[in-house]
């Protein structure tokens, strides 16, 4: 029996890995172990940690390492932070692998650790392109896991020019796709997400039988010093828009108390109606949402990853997906708000898009399973260069 520890330290963290969780947790091969922590475990985010018991998930543990605050000194002693109390479970559960996800600073502190402590990184969603200090920390990552779960073929090529020994190189496709496909089958998946938005969130109830707009938006860590006016132009769209209107609280990252501050006045200077607020929902009401919007607007990776394959329209913002690979569902747009204005009416006048499997057909988590339990690589690394990798 293989031993694997995830740490869940997002929203997003849980919506990646919740396909897989659900394979491991079937397979009598593998024991895991799920730990929640950062930002996970707050109600300022939504608390997904409960969402994760509800969901019928058994938590190891719940740690709390988010520090209070919106510079980027907090991120910083927030991966400290989570350094020390996971080395720590680490240490106690001497797993066979660490299960890693993407590229959020949260990750980092578990990867760090069990890299120091000879415990194989098993890395998903490395090798891809984006703004933000995210392109950092994904690479970061990369270079200190042992096997590669690579979305795309390109990012798998990525990976390999890093130095990675190509034999623990797998273009696998993203878990998220995996995750859509199985949500799309729920028969009462209208019902429950129905429920769901009705009991959560802030402001008038929206009416899903008339079109809406789905606005999701996360600061740009490298461009804090622009925040202010970035997310004033996004809001004086927002304005503009004759559509119901429902939004999603920021993530972590620093800048989100800026974010949130700014949405608050908003709402309470603004003469729009029909808007609703929710700090987080569950993966699957969120990818309800997806698939009935008129569109999404904003900067998530989900317009990319999750659109794709859903065909839902989408305008991406500024530079926090900047380079990521993306199908013909996303269009990319400065901050200006005649343009966005433009082209969010040409999205709407196109509809829904063609399904694409740019980042997989929904076969991720069976294939990472698989190759968890068959490979064991070296915990002791060397670098690949072009010739070996021939």
């Amino acid at each position: 029996m293989k031993k694997i520890s995830i740490f869940i330290g997002s929203r997003a963290n849980y919506a990646t890995s919740k396909s897989l969780i659900v394979e491991l947790n079937n397979d009598k091969r593998f024991q895991l172990f799920i730990t929640a922590s950062s930002s996970a475990v707050l109600d300022k985010f939504g608390n997904t940690a409960k969402k994760m018991q509800v969901d019928g998930l058994k938590l190891e543990d719940e740690l709390y390492t988010q520090v209070e605050g919106d510079l980027p000194i907090v991120m910083s002693k927030t991966i400290a932070l989570g350094i020390i109390d996971i080395s720590t479970q680490l240490e106690r559960i001497k797993p066979d692998y660490l299960l890693a996800i993407g590229d959020r600073y949260e990750t980092l502190s578990s990867v760090i650790s069990a890299s120091m402590m000879n415990i194989p990184v098993a890395h998903i969603m490395g090798g891809e392109i984006t703004g933000t200090v995210d392109e950092s920390v994904r690479h970061a990552i990369t270079k200190l896991s042992h096997i590669h779960f690579a979305a795309t073929e390109l990012a798998k090529k990525r990976i390999i020019k890093m130095g990675e020994n190509p034999k623990y190189v797998f273009n696998v496709g993203c878990p998220r796709i995996d995750l859509v496909k199985n949500t799309l089958k729920k028969i009462d998946l209208e019902k429950s997400s129905e429920e769901e938005l009705r009991s959560t969130g802030v402001g008038d109830l929206i009416d899903l039988k008339r079109d809406f707009v789905l606005f999701s938006y996360h600061s740009v860590t490298t461009e804090l010093n622009k925040l202010k006016m970035d997310i004033e132009i996004i809001l004086n769209v927002l304005d503009k828009i004759e559509y119901d209107l429902i939004m999603l609280w920021p993530n972590s990252d620093s800048g989100s108390e800026i974010i949130s501050r700014k949405i608050r006045i908003w709402l309470e200077k603004s003469r729009k109606k029909r808007v609703r607020i929710y700090k987080s929902l569950t993966p699957e009401t969120y990818l309800y949402l997806m698939s009935t919007t008129t569109c999404l607007i904003g900067n998530s990776s989900s317009a990319l990853r999750e659109g794709a394959y859903l065909g839902t329209p989408a305008l991406n913002i500024g530079t926090r997906q900047l380079g990521r690979e993306h199908s013909k569902n996303v269009t990319d747009v400065d901050y200006d708000v005649e343009q966005i204005m433009e082209l969010l009416a040409l999205k709407i006048q196109n509809g829904k898009y063609p399904t694409d499997y740019l980042y997989g057909t929904g076969n991720a988590s069976s294939q990472i399973r698989e190759i968890l339990f068959s490979e064991s690589p070296p915990t002791q690394k060397k670098f690949f260069d072009d010739n070996q990798a021939k």
